[in-house]
């Protein structure tokens, strides 16, 4: 009996350490970007393309938004929601960039990965995200960062 308790502990700390590589399912958004008044002519260029250009402008439009000074703070704030999320795929965004140009990566490819980063970040943002935020907050490196995008499922 008490190897059987002592199994079944074990067997639960094993499910407990590996839960953090389940999915995490989202809802699909993309279709909403179809109702927002962006200015794309702000978008710029970029390194992997103007598709990849125009979807960090509509991600940062999303994530950030300008508070106004007053007077007894003067200087305008940049206030950024959901920052483990948008901080993320901007160190995807570096990560490609420069895999792109050294070629360790073709950019094609880095720019369909980036893109498809994007369009989760930007899906996930309506949602409720803080399991997944707890999550890539502890991923440090690029290679973590997009393995945990991997895990992201839009439904």
């Amino acid at each position: 009996m008490r190897k059987l308790i002592s199994i079944a502990l074990l067997l639960c700390g094993f499910i407990s350490t590996n839960a953090q590589d389940s999915e995490y399912l989202f809802a699909n958004n993309l279709k909403d970007t179809l109702n927002l008044k962006i200015d794309y002519s702000n978008a710029g260029t970029h390194a992997l393309g103007s598709n990849v250009a125009r979807k960090m402008l509509l991600l940062q439009e999303t994530y950030t938004y300008i508070e106004r000074g007053t007077l007894t703070a003067p200087g305008d704030k940049v206030i950024i929601k959901k920052g483990d999320i948008y901080f993320a795929v901007k160190k995807l965004n570096v990560y490609y960039k420069k895999a792109a140009k050294i070629g360790a990566i073709d950019p094609k490819e880095a720019a369909n990965k980036l893109i498809t980063v994007i369009d989760k970040g930007y899906s996930m943002f309506y949602e409720d995200t803080k399991k997944f935020e707890d999550y890539i907050s502890k991923q440090k490196k690029a290679e973590d960062i997009q393995k945990a995008f991997d895990l992201v499922k839009l439904y």
